[in-house]
């Protein structure tokens, strides 16, 4: 039990320098204090009380906080101490409080707003018709009685009022007793004609003014645009306008805002009378805006230069993108009305100069929306004919964005600035193409073309327009072979390749590696320069070692061009892997060693094996790829017999690359002589003699051991059967070595060769290969959750704690999606297999309570899927059967039977538990959602065998009998185990998942669980 004196030393002690306790003590003791029922009394008591004195304000607000938290979320708790006959007397009490806090001069606005909350919610408790009405005459009583003349009372409780009741949920709770009373039409006209008396009796001032807009804001969308246009009410326009015209941003930028803000909301709500046919008042509207443009907006855009305020710069021009965005479709359906509007659109997304602030650049990029919905709409048949008005319109956007897509001519004057611009220039992309649409390639390439012909220039300006065909490239079509094939000449001059600077150089690059589809197509006009300009920089020895983006850049540009233009150059393989050596000479030199060498290597391995692979002929093919692995292979040798290993770790990084493009050179041998692939012989002898002795050499090495594999599980995804020989040695170099080592990264490979040896389909497979392999792999997968289980249970059975438990987090993770894809593609042999399916239960129920929310969640959506097959459709992840075979049926019946007790009580727990935490409660609510799933799953699936549904009140009841010495006695125990059974019977499973979500609210809230 709480006391008054103890909580109110508490709050006074954390704002206390001199405090005894830390503040998370204190934190804790005032939370708990909170959800306690003890609360209720104690703070209506102190706030009903005139006892306190002026000092004590934190005091205050914090009671009244905590009554909005009890009203909002822990009314249960107050009807079990008083009973439903008191909801009028909390309703009384608290409006007693707000006249006594009016009239003791304590109403400050932190306090007042808990407190009109808390009115607002103990509301829908009060039975009484009217209960808005009634609680806006009593409030501007209150405000009549006080000497306070400006405490603004009523004017908060209507500020508040539409937000928290479209909050309340739909469906309210059982204990309201006047369901249809809290509705806002209700009070919509005693609401407006009291917001216009307040208008024209305004004082003017500057609180007043931001009252009423605040008002406003919140109440503008319960009423008609014809109610706030038309001639009795436009008074609300014309003052929202006045507030506009007669503010100064620059000293008050409230008002401003405030006025704009609500303006913005009839605007946007405007867009609804385009589809009604009433355009006529979105007229009058914009005649509005233009006079707010010219006499407000341009005088301030004016000053904006020297007073850099880019708060009034945000607001212009959010508001503006608001007009633009509401009427898009009346824009282009009639552009010419809009040219003004457009104009100043255009002046606010791209301006003539340059820019004041880069901040500038967030707000800017508003409008980037507006202009990609435009386009696309003038692409609809309807509206083709605007298209010629609004070209010139994107042509001039286009010239305009030249200038503020450039870097700047020095360095960036702060880092942040830097940020910002690249940030704006990722942003862009979608606008670039929609000018580009909007223009045609023709045009568009035209402009491009003729920025890189003027000389001179500073190399910014030429990079802004690589910069922008990087951002098309997807858009430019293959047939165009007339204006780009110049741009490229122009950019990959070879002979200025050296004077260019760096940042220029790897732009160029990012836009061959963009290009690439385009010049398999147009290789006879653009490939030579192309990869001349790439071998130019890749042979400049200073590049290389000091600029790694263009290393990244050049090397990733000729993989890309060597993939999708292999069949091109594979006659010129031989001076490629020339070319590759060399430059593999200089990488091998540089005394750095990045990971930037390291993936520049593996991306002009795979570049080169892809060209190797689009050899025709089956000899030359092999010849050539034997000859260029025999210097990564002698590498992997060579750094494990000196053992290096960092280096060994680097050339299986690079192998792997290689092998990811390595196919079977014909897939249809593998219904004739799939052992004949001329892969084959190459990829026994890089297993036998050079990957396995390593593997097992490095066997306690698990960064080797994860290289070795990432290799096989490219044989296994590309070669399939055709590593036949290899794969019965590979299954057991696999089992052993998970069984020694546990490494997760052999689960990964295990769940590869599942997916691929567990097809049974014979138009892809040998039935012979079919009938010996698929049997093998489920020994093999068997062994693996064999292995990993005795794993589990020991270091489980230790009394080690969850948190504990998560220092094997990932391979737990993996192993669970190891039990997935087992369910996936051996469902049938899964539940034969009772032991393991028992045991694999038994880990679900287990680790779905750790506290890595990841983790918890993956185990349940596990544990769902596993229950579903005791169903007559599989799960929807399972393509195996369309409809579920009697013996899984039976087998999930059993274990159902076998293991509902246990399935209940850990599932209860993640509902009611789980949240003790102090982890991230977004993750915690995931987990709490799929926790919901899964027990309406696991009830359904009960419930599909009518012999053994009576396990669900049996278990349910045990479970409940084991939380708590009363819960059984509870009304709310009763109904949930009622509305389980017969939410279940008829597969009302939403009523189920409310059922569940209703109890355990409850629970918590009785039993002072935080959530």
């Amino acid at each position: 039990m709480f006391t008054l004196s103890e909580v109110v030393g508490h709050i006074e002690q954390l704002y206390d320098n001199q405090r005894v306790k830390t503040v998370d003590e204190l934190n804790k003791y005032l939370h708990d204090f909170q959800l306690s029922s003890n609360a209720w009394e104690i703070t209506l008591n102190y706030l009903l009380s005139l006892s306190y004195d002026n000092n004590n304000i934190s005091v205050i607000l914090f009671f009244s906080q905590t009554l909005r938290h009890k009203v909002k979320y822990d009314m249960v708790q107050f009807t079990d101490l008083i009973g439903n006959e008191a909801n009028d007397q909390l309703y009384n009490n608290i409006l007693m409080i707000i006249s006594n806090y009016v009239k003791t001069n304590k109403l400050q606005e932190s306090i007042k707003t808990q407190l009109i909350i808390s009115l607002v919610y103990s509301m829908k408790f009060v039975d009484k018709e009217n209960v808005l009405v009634a609680t806006i005459e009593t409030l501007q009583q209150i405000e009549r009685e006080s000497d306070q003349y400006n405490n603004h009372l009523l004017l908060s409780f209507l500020k508040i009022l539409p937000e928290e009741i479209n909050a309340m949920s739909v469906e309210q709770d059982e204990a309201s007793n006047n369901k249809n009373s809290l509705l806002l039409e209700d009070i919509r006209l005693p609401v407006i004609n009291y917001i216009i008396t307040l208008i024209n009796s305004s004082d003017g001032s500057n609180e007043s003014n931001l009252s009423i807009l605040k008002v406003l804001r919140n109440w503008v969308l319960e009423f008609t645009l014809n109610e706030l246009i038309s001639l009795e009410n436009n008074c609300i326009v014309n003052y929202i306008l006045s507030q506009v015209y007669n503010c100064s941003p620059f000293e008050d930028l409230s008002i401003f805002e405030a006025a704009l803000e609500v303006l913005s909301i009839i605007i946007i709500e405007s867009k609804e009378l385009i589809h009604l046919d009433k355009e006529d008042i979105i007229l009058q509207l914009i005649d509005s805006i233009y006079s707010i443009y010219d006499k407000v907006f341009q005088p301030l855009l004016v000053s904006y230069k020297e007073t850099e305020d880019l708060d009034v710069l945000e607001i212009i021009i959010k508001f503006i993108v608001d007009c633009c965005e509401s009427w898009e479709l009346l824009i282009v359906k009639q552009p010419v009305f809009f040219e003004k509007l457009l104009q100043i659109s255009i002046d606010l997304t791209f301006p003539l100069n340059n820019i004041n602030n880069y901040q500038e650049l967030d707000f800017r990029g508003y409008f980037f929306k507006f202009w990609c919905d435009l386009q696309t709409s003038t692409f609809m048949k309807r509206y083709e004919a605007s298209k010629p008005i609004l070209e010139p319109i994107y042509d001039s956007l286009f010239q305009r964005s030249l200038i503020i897509l450039a870097y700047p001519l020095d360095s960036f004057d702060e880092l942040s600035d830097k940020d910002i611009f690249l940030d704006y220039r990722y942003h862009i992309s979608d606008f670039l193409k929609s000018a580009f649409k909007m223009l045609t390639a023709n045009k568009f390439l035209g402009i491009c073309l003729a920025n890189l012909q003027f000389d001179n220039k500073p190399w910014q300006y030429y990079e802004t327009i690589v910069f922008i065909l990087k951002k098309v490239a997807i858009e430019i079509p293959y047939y165009e072979s007339k204006i780009l094939p110049e741009i490229i000449y122009k950019i990959c001059d070879v002979s200025v390749v050296e004077q260019i600077n760096t940042s220029y150089l790897d732009s160029i690059n990012l836009l061959l590696a963009y290009l690439s589809e385009w010049t398999n197509k147009n290789a006879e006009k653009s490939l030579e320069p192309q990869l001349m300009f790439l071998f130019k920089q890749l042979d400049m020895k200073d590049v290389l070692m000091n600029d790694s983006n263009v290393l990244i850049s050049s090397s990733n540009a000729f993989m890309n061009i060597c993939i999708d233009c292999g069949d091109k150059l594979s006659p010129f393989i031989e001076q490629l892997i020339s070319f590759y050596v060399s430059i593999e000479k200089l990488l091998d030199a540089n005394t750095m060693d990045t990971e930037n060498d390291l993936q520049s290597k593996k991306d002009l391995s795979l570049g080169i094996t892809s060209v190797i692979c689009s050899i025709k002929e089956d000899y030359q093919y092999i010849k050539v790829l034997q000859q260029f692995l025999e210097s990564k292979l002698n590498n992997i040798l060579h750094y494990d017999s000196v053992g290096d290993m960092k280096k060994l770790s680097q050339s299986l990084n690079i192998l792997e690359a290689v092998f990811s493009e390595i196919t079977p050179r014909d897939e249809g041998k593998i219904h004739l002589n799939h052992l004949g692939d001329d892969n084959l012989k190459l990829i026994q002898n890089v297993y036998s003699n050079i990957l396995k002795p390593i593997f097992v050499k490095n066997i306690t090495n698990q960064r080797i051991v994860e290289d070795i594999s990432h290799i096989f599980v490219e044989w296994i995804l590309h070669l399939h059967f055709f590593i036949e020989p290899i794969l019965k040695d590979l299954f057991d170099l696999v089992y052993n070595t998970f069984k020694a080592q546990k490494y997760n990264v052999l689960l990964v490979l295990s769940a590869k060769i599942m997916d691929i040896y567990s097809i049974d389909d014979q138009s892809i497979y040998p039935a012979s290969l079919i009938s010996e392999y698929v049997p093998l792999v489920w020994q093999f997968i068997v062994k693996q959750h064999e292995s990993f289980q005795e794993f589990f249970i020991k270091e489980s059975s230790a009394n080690i704690s969850n948190i504990e438990l998560m220092k094997f987090g990932d391979l737990i993770n993996d192993y669970t999606l190891f039990v997935n894809d087992t369910l996936i593609y051996f469902p049938m042999e899964f539940f034969q297999h009772t032991q393991l399916s028992k045991l694999v239960v038994s880990f679900l129920l287990t680790v779905n309570k750790i506290s890595d929310f990841d983790v918890s969640s993956l185990a349940l959506r596990t544990l769902e899927d596993l229950f579903s097959w005791g169903l007559s459709n599989p799960p929807i992840s399972c393509e195996k059967f369309t409809s579920t075979p009697t013996f899984i049926k039976n087998a999930v019946m059993n274990l159902t039977q076998e293991m509902y007790l246990e399935t209940f009580k850990s599932l209860f727990q993640v509902l009611l538990f789980a949240d003790e935490t102090d982890s991230n409660l977004d993750d915690n609510n995931e987990v709490s959602y799929d926790c919901v799933e899964c027990f309406c799953k696991f009830v359904e699936v009960i419930q599909s065998f009518e012999k053994i549904d009576f396990i669900i009140e049996d278990g349910i009841t045990k479970i409940l009998s084991l939380m708590g010495e009363n819960i059984m006695k509870e009304k709310e125990a009763e109904k949930f185990i009622h509305g389980c059974y017969i939410a279940g019977k008829y597969n009302d499973y939403r009523k189920l998942a409310r059922t569940i979500k209703t109890f355990c609210d409850w629970y918590k809230r009785k039993y002072n669980r935080r959530g």
